[in-house]
Parts: C-alpha cells; sequence; structure tokens
C-alpha cells in the first residue's frame, strides 16, 4: 500500500531528467545532421551522372536511327527521344550539347 502511495506522488518527470534528455537529443541532432546532408548531396550528384548517362544513350539511339539528322534538343524531341520533362530537367541541370556528346559542369 505504501508503494502504490509513492507512485502517485510522482507523476511528473523532474527538470534534471528533462534537461538530460534535451542535451543528448541535441548531442544526437549534432552528430545526424550533417550526415544527412553529406548524404543528400551524394543522391543528387548520382542522380545527376545518371540523368547525364540516359540522355547520352538517347542521343547515340537518335544518331543510330536518323544518322543524317544534327543532334539538337529540338530533334530530339521531336522524334520522340526525349520528353518536355527531360528537355526541362536537360536546362536545370546546365547540361550542354557538344556535337553529339553530353558534357556536364564540373
Amino acid at each position: 500500500m505504501k508503494t502504490l502511495f509513492k507512485l502517485k506522488q510522482r507523476a511528473g518527470f523532474t527538470l534534471i531528467e528533462v534537461i538530460t534528455t534535451i542535451f543528448i537529443m541535441s548531442l544526437l541532432m549534432i552528430l545526424v545532421l550533417p550526415n544527412v546532408h553529406r548524404i543528400r548531396q551524394f543522391a543528387e550528384r548520382k542522380q545527376s551522372e545518371a540523368f547525364s548517362h540516359h540522355v547520352q544513350n538517347q542521343i547515340d539511339l537518335f544518331k543510330g536511327q536518323y544518322p543524317g539528322y544534327e543532334v539538337t534538343l529540338p530533334n530530339l524531341l521531336e522524334h520522340g527521344f526525349m520528353s518536355k520533362a527531360q528537355v526541362d530537367q536537360f536546362g536545370r541541370e546546365k547540361l550542354t550539347l557538344h556535337g553529339d556528346q553530353v558534357k556536364r559542369p564540373d
């Protein structure tokens, strides 16, 4: 009976427990957030590389099917080798066409 009475008296956390919990959570955030940012940058770089390889494959297919045509974004779009969304992404990624090669900014 006496232990039941003691449990009823202590219903919340002490100030030290709360401060300790906040401190531990802050330390974890300090350790985790820089890694999340680095992983996001790595993923964005890999996605950009994959997109440029995809566009290069589309250019190679275009050249194989239409050897007499100049490789330009409007020609790729007109003949169905790239979609409008891909052309827009091409501009956002700041990719350029040099002849029949895709160049990424350094």
